[in-house]
Formats: C-alpha cells, sequence, structure tokens
C-alpha cells in the first residue's frame, strides 16, 4: 500500500503495530466463548468485549493516532497507544470469530434482536394464530449445493459419518465411530495428518471387533489381544478367516490394515525423515482417496468375518 499520511519510514511500523499477535487472537477467542455463553451477540459488540477484556478503555468520539512529526521510523509509532490498540485487537476479534466459524465453535446468525425467533401457527378452542419461539437462527442462503472440486461434486461418503460407517454393523464400537466422524470433519477441513492418523485408529478398532469374537477359536489370539499387540492381532486373524474363506482376500484386507498402520506410526512421528511414498496420503486427493479406499476395506473385512461364521456384536 502506498501512505496516505505518513511518511514510507513511518508506514511498515504503524502497519505492523495493528497485526495482533497469536496470542491476542487466542486470548480474543476465549473472550468471544465467554461473551457467547449466554446467547448470540452482534460482532460490533464481541469486539468491543475483547478490547475491554485487554483493558483498553472505551473510545473517545473522533478518536485518532497523533504521528509524532519530530519522530521517524519505529520511533514515530507507540503500538501500545490506546488508538492503535483498538484497531488490532477489534481486528484479532474479527480473525479469532474467522477461525471459530471455520472449526464448527461458532455459527453465522440472523438478527440477535427481533428476528431470532420460530413462528408456530396454532389453535386452541375457537381461537387461532402464531406463536413465536425465541431461538438463535443461522444465517441461509436461498439455495445450496453439494461442494464442487474440479468440476464434480464431492462423494458424499466423506460427508457424514453415518454414510462411511453405513455397513459396517457390528464392526466398529461407539469410540470407533467417534473416531471416524471426526476422521471425516479433519478431512473436510482440510486437516489431513489427523484424518490419517484417525483412520488407523478405525481400521485398529475393526480389527479387535473381530478378533474379540473369534478369541475362543485360539489360544495366541487372545493373548495377542490382551497385550494389545495390533499387528499380531491383525496376523493371526487374518490366517483365521483365511482358513474358512478367500485367502486372497485375507491377505489383502491384512495388507491395507498394515498400509493404514504404517502411515499411523509416520504420521504421529514427525521427526521422521520425509518420505514421498507416504506423504501423498496427508493431501487433499491422497487423504480423500484413503477415506474411500478404507471405506470398501472395511466392509469387506465385515464380510469376511461373516462368511467365516463370525459373530459380530450389535453395536
Amino acid at each position: 500500500m502506498v501512505p496516505n499520511v505518513v511518511s514510507d519510514d513511518v508506514y511498515p511500523w504503524l502497519e505492523a503495530a495493528v497485526q495482533p499477535t497469536a496470542a491476542e487472537i487466542v486470548a480474543a477467542k476465549q473472550q468471544i466463548l465467554h461473551d457467547l455463553a449466554d446467547g448470540a451477540s452482534r460482532r460490533l459488540a464481541l469486539e468491543e468485549g475483547v478490547v475491554s477484556s485487554f483493558g483498553v478503555p472505551a473510545q473517545p468520539r473522533d478518536e485518532l493516532y497523533d504521528v509524532p512529526t519530530d519522530k521517524t521510523g519505529e520511533d514515530a509509532v507507540d503500538r501500545e497507544d490506546h488508538h492503535l490498540r483498538r484497531v488490532r485487537l477489534r481486528h484479532a476479534t474479527r480473525l479469532a470469530i474467522a477461525e471459530l466459524v471455520a472449526n464448527g465453535s461458532l455459527i453465522p446468525t440472523a438478527d440477535p434482536e427481533g428476528a431470532s425467533y420460530i413462528e408456530v401457527s396454532v389453535r386452541r378452542g375457537g381461537h387461532s394464530g402464531g406463536e413465536r419461539i425465541r431461538s438463535t437462527l443461522p444465517r441461509l442462503e436461498d439455495a445450496y449445493d453439494l461442494t464442487r472440486r474440479n468440476g464434480q461434486s464431492v462423494d458424499p461418503l466423506i460427508l457424514s459419518a453415518d454414510g462411511f460407517c453405513d455397513g459396517l454393523s457390528g464392526l466398529l464400537d461407539l469410540r470407533a465411530r467417534r473416531c471416524a466422524d471426526e476422521a471425516l470433519t479433519a478431512a473436510r477441513r482440510g486437516l489431513y495428518l489427523s484424518s490419517v492418523n484417525l483412520l488407523g485408529a478405525v481400521s485398529e478398532a475393526a480389527w479387535y471387533s473381530v478378533g474379540e469374537a473369534l478369541r475362543g477359536r485360539d489360544t495366541q489370539l487372545a493373548a495377542d489381544l490382551d497385550a494389545d499387540r495390533t499387528a499380531q492381532v491383525q496376523r493371526v486373524v487374518a490366517n483365521l478367516l483365511g482358513q474358512v474363506g478367500s485367502q486372497t482376500t485375507a491377505n489383502e484386507l491384512r495388507a491395507h490394515a498394515a498400509y493404514l498402520r504404517d502411515l499411523r506410526n509416520y504420521g504421529v512421528h514427525p521427526a521422521a525423515a520425509l518420505d514421498a511414498s507416504q506423504e501423498h496420503a496427508f493431501t487433499e486427493i491422497g487423504c480423500l482417496a484413503l477415506v474411500m479406499s478404507t471405506h470398501r476395506y472395511l466392509v469387506r473385512l465385515r464380510e469376511a468375518a461373516i462368511a467365516a461364521g463370525v459373530a459380530l456384536p450389535d453395536k
């Protein structure tokens, strides 16, 4: 930007003085969540709440920052001046709100005063009319469509945990379903490292469900289950499934399980050297492909278990 009033040597320092720090944005988030605990609020009120929480007094009418003419560069800008702090903290509030909306903590709402109600048409006896029920209403547009990437709509499979878990009855318990839900949420929000790691947890939970149902068929499996030896559980379960079904299918399932386990181990050890053969899974395309291939793999694992006479729990 070209300076309008101040000189070129002062402008960069003025610019820096109104950029919020990471700590200020975090503090703004905490204050916003506190202020919204009692209900919806206008953005300007949230901004004033954050400014006040930092001990900055109310803004006088027509306040401005008086840049000293006898100073240059950094010396001409006082970052702690009340006016500059207000500008900076209001900006911090806007950034904090945007981040809270993006991570799902906040939703934009209609006017919190007067327009936030649901109307119900009722009749009692010989009288009819509308009753208004106060509620926080999200701000909505007139029409919607699925998110599209490269001209194609995103597969609805990754839009909800219900779609992902469809056909997996008895394979995933409540915690595993929560892992699946959070894996999909992370994938939608671009948190691919978290998504892949959670998919690994979903996979391991599925093998433990099958393993527990097969516990009585193999003493080594029982010992591995009790000791939480995941790789060994998967090996023994795959062998048992292959004995009464397709060994090829069992081997393919175990290979995918090993791949997910390998990615999870790589993902949770960031100090390891970068591996291009694994890094691709932590990108948008790689992660979404992994989500869908993992869904099919889990369906096949359940089918193989049922074909082997495994009585999966009703979870």
